[in-house]
């Protein structure tokens, strides 16, 4: 089964951890990486732009709306995602509590992908 990951991280996160400490995590994440791809359970990943840089299009009775920032007024935003196949929703959690964001604060969300086209899926 195939996951993603979505982790979201305090707003207050870049104003409380220092670059080099930050830059410690991402060090971690990616030997996360590394280890998972020779398992197969890696299958992907991207780190987000801040915030500030996002622009939402809405569609609100009839008329496109196009705005500036997140969509959502809230204390966490979602700076990244792992894309993941392991065999359940077990081992999709395994994963999450292994990831190191976790000492930034992270909520790490899993969802199940539902591909709607089989040609689609992660190989």
């Amino acid at each position: 089964m195939q996951y993603a990951l979505l982790i979201y991280l305090p707003d207050d996160v870049e104003k409380r951890v220092s670059v080099a400490d930050e830059q410690a995590v991402m060090d971690k994440c990616m030997v996360l990486a590394q280890e998972t791809r020779k398992t197969g359970t890696y299958k992907g990943s991207a780190r987000l732009e801040p915030t500030r840089s996002a622009v939402c299009v809405r569609n609100r009775a009839g008329k496109q709306i196009v705005t500036d920032g997140p969509f959502a007024e809230t204390k966490e935003h979602m700076v990244g995602f792992y894309l993941i196949d392991v065999a359940s929703l077990e081992e999709a959690k395994a994963y999450a509590r292994r990831h190191p964001t976790a000492a930034l604060g992270a909520t790490i969300e899993i969802r199940p992908i539902l591909w709607q086209d089989p040609a689609m899926t992660l190989s």
